[in-house]
């Protein structure tokens, strides 16, 4: 009798503890709701094996080298190539951009006659005046992309790749002219609310542009590069600027009631303050930002452990408020933009980097969570890139949200001519334009240092053989105007003729990231590889440059003591605290 009493009650609370317990998220099944009390324990407990294949990374350098000569014949030492015309264009004041953040990626292939050309060229480089009276120079692009490009190339040439070095002055001039273009930049910094401009004019003099806005990723993006100047210099203010701007930014108020909490707006105002945009999201004006503050915690926990406290609180609300789902398709995991604070179920393709940021993010403090969320976005980036006919990915695309009536204005159904697309795959493209883009390849490298699954490799072999077939030309590579389009047929079986479908520009970013990180997944492991522990020597900007963290740099090539300590966070300024308290400098 009273066990028939009492058993009864000794299941209902064992099916009630049961219940409690979280369970992991189910990759193949039905959407998970991430919870975000739940912290399973890290999977990978040593470093993964991998595979490198000497045969594709010579493919890789390959077209790397037929990418250099038809940048050298026709564009060199100007900014952009058009290979169809066999022209160039300026797109970065005229500076060289594709010739001097091509330099790391020139280094890692072992390219010695690109790596002098361009190292003497930046010897020469002028970056205090532009060609043209009142032309904007871009603080961002710039940062990111040449002072990223010369501080990588000297950390590279003077640590694993010294072998390629030649002399001491032609190394110095890396770093002096790194600093040389920072100093000119710093002016961005100057205004009253401390936010760095977006642009400055260098010519007749030395001023910040007139236009009062910036993207929250450009006002806040740019702090692995200007850490390694100041690291390298011993140049305080350099970093100062860098310090005080970033405080600045996220102390400022939000001109909008309607916004979701612990998410910043993607635009800002530098001269009268305050976040004036009711939208956000992962996107390309906001993933510097959230992405650089993972990267900053990674390269010197000791100072930057506050940002990883502010990256946390961001990535947490991410993946609360903009996860969703495609009807029909809830095994994709999508990150949604947000307007008027109320999640909108489109994204640009620049929302599949944010794989690698949770990746690097889980690695870096050693949560599971964030690893998995990362190889999720990876998969359904995957997932979209291999469901487009060309095998390459698409600008931009929408999906019917699960969780929302689909057929109204914020969950719309799709067109007409992609219903059945959209039926078969769980999204449809909105713009469907491909510019050898990087953002792919990025969480895919990443993915495949964290797992060692090979899958990865293959996978990224296959973009790059779409690539090399689609996008190839004579002088070069170019951009595409339709994914959806195969042997010069579109989705409705209309013919499409190649000049129609090919755009006249090799972007810079395909030298400098798009290669690099195809080239790094079939490369040899080494110390300027990605460590799957988040331990390794270097952090790979947003550039796609890598840095190398103060930790592993004590002396340098030539036996010279680098500048082993930076001040503390809140010495800096200490009548701009943004919200922050105490300091970044813990014992």
């Amino acid at each position: 009798m009273f066990l028939a009493r009492v058993f009864p009650l000794v299941i209902g609370l064992a099916s009630y503890a049961c219940a409690l317990i979280p369970k992991p998220p189910n990759y193949e099944g039905e959407n998970y709701n991430y919870d975000l009390t739940y912290q399973p324990p890290l999977k990978i407990l040593e470093e993964p094996q991998y595979r490198d294949d000497s045969e594709k990374t010579d493919a890789i350098a390959e077209a790397f080298r037929h990418s250099w000569r038809g940048y050298y014949t026709y564009a060199f030492p100007k900014d952009t190539l058009n290979p169809l015309s066999g022209t160039f264009e300026n797109d970065l004041s005229g500076f060289g951009s594709t010739a001097i953040e091509s330099l790391t990626t020139a280094i890692i292939m072992g390219e010695k006659t690109i790596m002098d050309r361009i190292m003497w060229f930046i010897g020469s480089a002028t970056f205090t005046v532009t060609r043209l009276v009142a032309e904007e120079v871009n603080v961002y692009e710039a940062t990111i992309r040449l002072i990223g490009s010369m501080v990588s190339a000297y950390d590279l040439l003077n640590g694993p790749y010294r072998r390629y070095a030649t002399t001491k002055s032609s190394l110095n001039a890396l770093l002096d002219q790194a600093v040389l273009l920072t100093d000119v930049l710093k002016v961005a910094f100057g205004s009253d609310t401390r936010i760095p401009a977006g642009g400055v004019l260098l010519t007749p003099m030395i001023q910040r542009s007139g236009r009062l806005e910036t993207t929250l990723g450009a006002a806040g993006g740019m702090g692995v590069e200007l850490d390694g100047i100041h690291h390298r210099s011993g140049l305080k203010k350099l970093w100062k600027n860098f310090v005080n701007g970033f405080k600045a930014l996220i102390g400022q108020p939000i001109l909008h009631d309607k916004t979701i909490p612990g998410l910043f707006p993607d635009m800002v105002n530098t001269k009268q303050g305050g976040f004036f945009s009711k939208q956000g999201g992962y996107t390309k004006n906001t993933a510097p930002f959230y992405h650089g503050m993972i990267k900053l915690r990674n390269m010197d926990s000791r100072r930057y452990n506050r940002t990883a406290e502010l990256w946390v609180e961001s990535v947490e609300d991410i993946m609360k408020h903009l996860t969703s789902h495609p009807m029909n398709h809830r095994n994709l995991t999508f990150l949604a933009g947000f307007q008027d604070a109320q999640h909108i179920p489109r994204a640009e393709f620049t929302s599949c980097s944010a794989g690698a940021m949770f990746i690097l993010g889980g690695a870096t403090l050693r949560r599971q969570r964030y690893i998995d969320f990362g190889l999720r976005i990876a998969e359904t980036c995957w997932t979209v890139t291999s469901s487009m006919p060309s095998g390459l990915p698409p600008r931009a695309f929408k999906w019917i949200d699960a969780e929302l009536t689909a057929g109204t204005r914020r969950n719309p159904l799709p067109p007409v001519h992609f219903e059945a697309f959209a039926n078969e795959t769980g999204f449809w493209p909105t713009q469907r334009s491909y510019t050898l883009d990087s953002d792919i390849f990025e969480t895919m490298y990443y993915a495949y240092r964290m797992t060692g699954d090979i899958k990865w490799q293959d996978r990224a072999w296959d973009m790059f053989v779409s690539i090399n077939s689609t996008c190839r030309v004579s002088n070069g590579f170019v951009g595409i105007n339709d994914v959806t389009v195969k042997n010069g047929y579109d989705l409705e079986g209309g013919p499409v003729q190649d000049k129609d479908q090919w755009i006249n520009k090799m972007e810079g970013e395909w030298m400098s990231r798009t290669l690099k990180y195809l080239y790094l997944m079939f490369a040899p492991n080494g110390p300027w590889q990605l460590q799957w522990d988040g331990d390794g020597a270097f952090v790979f900007s947003h550039g796609g440059h890598l840095i190398q963290k103060p930790l592993w740099r004590s002396l340098d090539a030539f036996g010279h003591r680098r500048h082993p300590w930076l001040p503390d966070w809140d010495e800096v300024d200490p009548r701009v605290t943004g919200g922050y308290q105490g300091t970044e400098h813990e014992g």
